[in-house]
């Protein structure tokens, strides 16, 4: 477990799993092409793409992984 900035206890080590506030600093996962589909957030067999910035990430994540848009809320970083 690590702890964010804000202080809550995260299993990720790169973006908190509770607010997704960036835990450290790193490079940015690579984008994975881009896939069709409307707006919003796609999802396919692996998980889904942020429809901010394109990343792929967990089909079960709150935030996304590279640049931390919120799936929950719909809400920009």
């Amino acid at each position: 477990m690590t702890t964010c900035p804000q202080g809550h206890q995260s299993t990720a080590e790169d973006y908190c799993d509770v607010c997704g506030a960036p835990i450290q600093a790193g490079p940015a996962p690579a984008a994975p092409s881009p896939s069709s589909g409307g707006a919003g957030t796609t999802e396919d067999a692996g998980g889904r793409t942020c429809p901010h910035c394109s990343a792929g990430n967990a089909a079960d994540a709150l935030f996304c992984e590279a640049c931390g848009y919120d799936f929950t809320t719909g809400t920009p970083p």
